[in-house]
């Protein structure tokens, strides 16, 4: 991996629902990737695109996808959202467009349930029809974590996430939005049978840091990591499974600055 840290390469599409455009010019981004029920962000930065993906993206409504890899290898998929803001900025000859986006930002923020269900109504139900009404994707077998009824029926007048969250708190689950899919788990699963091994030879930069809440911090290549997912940190005095509960990735294709730090517990 050393040889190639330094070989890397990015693009941005940018759509409607209709069509798209996409740019391969120089790119830094900045992402948060966290456990809660708030957008995932992204700060975008393409360095002087054509004239038509400028017009482009003065459009309303567009969603951005960001891929990325070192070297030979395949672009992966890194980050994908809704855009919140774009507007322009010049440094020297360089002409810049810059993107705020949030992960199922509209899905999030714009998605309200008004609804009363009668008595016995299930609660997987009642967060699939969350689900259903945010248009995000989530795994049919998630929704069987969620166990009960609600003896008296329930009553809904607000916005999705804060039904989500009574429901899901008080079944002892956490839940976030990762590229437009729900995840829910149990608070700090950690999944022994589907884990990403993280050693010096596999990404890691430094030592971890140990954190006061007992979690660490980690500092490597640059990876799609997820938060909610387990790994196992194979370094000598730490050789045991975290979970990933936040990711910070900074990127830049012409300049040092490519990497993820990462939260776990």
């Amino acid at each position: 991996m050393s040889d190639i840290i330094f070989d890397r390469k990015a693009k941005v599409i940018i759509s409607d629902k209709y069509s798209s455009q996409e740019s391969d010019n120089r790119i830094i981004f900045d992402i948060e990737k966290s456990i809660n029920s708030l957008p995932n962000i992204a700060n975008i930065k393409v360095y002087n695109a054509d004239n038509d993906f400028k017009n482009f993206s003065e459009r309303e409504n567009l969603k951005i996808e960001l891929y990325t890899a070192y070297a030979e290898e395949e672009l992966e998929l890194l980050f994908i959202g809704d855009i919140k803001r774009v507007y322009n900025q010049y440094i020297g000859t360089d002409d810049i467009i810059i993107f705020d986006c949030g992960d199922s930002e509209t899905s999030i923020t714009n998605s309200f349930l008004n609804k009363s269900y009668k008595n016995g109504i299930e609660k997987k139900q009642i967060v699939k029809d969350c689900l259903d009404l945010m248009g995000v994707d989530y795994l049919t077998n998630t929704l069987s974590l969620i166990t009960g009824v609600y003896n008296g029926g329930f009553v809904c007048f607000d916005k999705t996430t804060s039904i989500l969250d009574t429901i899901l708190e008080n079944l002892n689950l956490e839940y976030s939005f990762q590229n437009n899919q729900i995840i829910i788990n149990s608070k700090g699963y950690i999944n022994k049978n589907d884990f990403i091994t993280i050693s010096y030879d596999t990404g890691l930069i430094k030592k971890p840091s140990d954190l006061q809440d007992g979690g660490l911090q980690l500092n490597t290549y640059l990876k799609n990591y997820i938060p909610h997912k387990t790994i196992y940190l194979d370094v000598d005095g730490y050789n045991s499974f975290f979970q990933i509960r936040q990711v910070i990735i900074s990127g830049d294709t012409q300049e040092n600055n490519w990497g993820a730090e990462i939260i776990c517990q």
